[in-house]
């Protein structure tokens, strides 16, 4: 936020700029929640648990 500030100060961009770019961020991040959260009940109704072979630490990184 404080770089969105200073680029309206520093007149390289307009408050309408700096506005519409944070509700797009915004639109971004609700979409990318909505898909992990679909993707978590998806999971969940086949019968699996909730993302064990990370909790167990079977998968993921080494």
């Amino acid at each position: 936020m404080l770089v969105a500030l200073s680029r309206m100060y520093l007149g390289v961009h307009y408050l309408s700029d700096v506005m519409a770019a944070s509700m797009e961020g915004a639109a971004w991040l609700a979409v990318c929640v909505t898909a992990v959260s679909t993707l978590h009940r998806r999971r969940l109704a086949q019968g699996k648990s909730s993302w064990s072979q990370f909790e167990s630490g079977r998968g993921g990184r080494p």
